[in-house]
């Protein structure tokens, strides 16, 4: 029984159907939305304008002195 009242129907269709499943399924469900509302606002460090990527030298030493603390 849903106590939501919106006029969006595609939200009315989600509520229906998140509804159905059991507990643990709507955590889950509720985890995955939430993580993909996190990862949009995050941009690729890489893809950003003038970074260039790391070199594999750069890489190593990095790890290199990760592995060392």
């Amino acid at each position: 029984m849903s106590f939501l009242i919106t006029l969006n129907d595609t939200l009315q269709e989600i509520v229906a159907e998140v509804e159905g499943m059991d507990k643990l399924e709507q955590k889950i469900v509720l985890a995955q939305l939430r993580a993909k509302r996190i990862a949009k606002t995050f941009k690729d460090p890489v893809r950003a304008k003038n970074v260039k990527p790391l070199t594999m030298a750069q890489i190593d030493e990095i790890k290199h002195k990760a592995r060392a603390k």
